[in-house]
């Protein structure tokens, strides 16, 4: 029987420098203590010595690998949004690419922009082969059910591919 993960989270440096930034910003303490769990955020960007060991010691055929909160939502820029968003899809894109019968993926969107996240949830179904995408809760108090965000909802149809809702 094939066993697959969702929701595994998978970081770089890049991703806990938005998350820093997006605690400072809205006074929120950390939820996972760097200091008291040392090897959390290391281990998220561990694929080789730590991460392919424990799947096969624990019979986990494939992980759909995606970002853990804020995500892009964390961002306050829009522009800034698109541009992390097409770097951490790239970055996630070869981290699959060297196991790609062990790894998927569900993107990053930018949803500050609704236009460029659908444009970018295409871009990562058809050019980077993701399944999906995952949202990290509302970008700045607006949520996916407002009209602005229909077209990525109607891509994400179009696409036959998930939008997978993380709640924060």
């Amino acid at each position: 029987m094939k066993r697959i993960c969702v929701e595994e989270h998978w970081g770089n440096s890049e991703l806990i420098e938005v998350r820093k930034k997006w605690m400072a910003r809205n006074g929120f303490s950390p939820s996972v203590d760097p200091k008291a769990t040392p090897t959390v955020f290391p281990r998220l960007m561990d694929i080789e010595e730590f991460r392919l060991p424990l799947m096969d010691e624990f019979g986990i055929t494939m992980q759909v690998l995606s970002i853990s909160s804020p995500g892009i939502q964390g961002i306050d820029d829009a522009d800034t949004a698109v541009t992390m968003a097409k770097k951490i899809n790239d970055a996630l894109a070869r981290t699959i690419d060297k196991h790609p019968s062990r790894f998927a993926g569900f993107a990053s969107l930018p949803t500050q922009d609704p236009i460029a996240a659908a444009e970018e949830l295409e871009r990562a179904v058809t050019q980077l082969h993701f399944k999906g995408a995952m949202i990290q809760g509302h970008t700045h108090g607006a949520y996916l059910d407002q009209p602005e965000y229909f077209i990525l909802w109607e891509r994400a149809e179009a696409l036959g591919v998930p939008l997978y809702l993380h709640v924060n």
